[in-house]
């Protein structure tokens, strides 16, 4: 947070060097992830780049609408 004074805040700074994806996957797919792969992320705002990550969580359940959960940082 960056202060005005002693009580007015500007605006927040944030570190965004780290940001973190839920993947819904089909049941079919969770076998083949793991905690610690590789992931490689592409997004629609940045056609032409890959975000590498790696995968940190995979939900013991599926949801029960989509049957499909996962998530990488």
């Amino acid at each position: 947070m960056v202060w005005q004074g002693r009580r007015t805040g500007l605006f927040v700074v944030a570190d965004l060097s780290k940001l973190w994806i839920e993947a819904n996957l089909a049941e079919a797919q969770l076998s083949k992830v793991r905690v610690g792969a590789k992931a490689s992320v592409t997004v629609a705002a940045y056609p032409d780049e890959v975000f590498p990550g790696r995968v940190t969580y995979v939900a013991a359940f599926l949801d029960k609408e989509t049957r499909s959960h996962s998530r990488a940082h």
